[in-house]
């Protein structure tokens, strides 16, 4: 007896294919240029206070803490490494452990927010 096959339209095939639960992880390096405080942004990472919005456009922001950098995205000429280090005894030099590559860079510059009011009183 021959097997049933549901017919689907395209539109419920894409739909199977791009549902919510799906998802692509992208390892990148992020270049942040501009004022930077070392103790506020060490904060930021320690607490996860850190996004990226717009992930999926040409211009993606970048917030680490209350600092707001505007970006690009940018391949590389090769990849960036990322290592991280090993844990070190006494008698030995650091060593570094490989962690990921990358051949994507998220080049951003620190951006000035500023609210603006679209109904000014006359």
């Amino acid at each position: 007896m021959p097997k049933k096959i549901k017919a689907e339209s395209a539109h419920e095939a894409a739909a199977r294919e791009t549902s919510d639960d799906e998802y692509e992880e992208t390892i990148v390096v992020a270049d942040l240029n501009g004022v930077l405080d070392v103790e506020s942004v060490s904060k930021a990472f320690t607490n996860r206070n850190i996004s990226l919005r717009f992930a999926n456009t040409d211009k993606p922001l970048v917030q680490v803490g209350q600092a707001v950098f505007a970006g690009e995205w940018n391949q590389t000429l090769g990849s960036d490494m990322i290592f991280i280090p090993k844990a070190k005894s006494n008698d030995q030099e650091q060593k570094y452990e490989f962690l990921a590559a990358s051949a994507t860079r998220l080049s951003t510059n620190k951006a000035i927010v500023s609210c603006t009011n679209e109904h000014k009183e006359q």
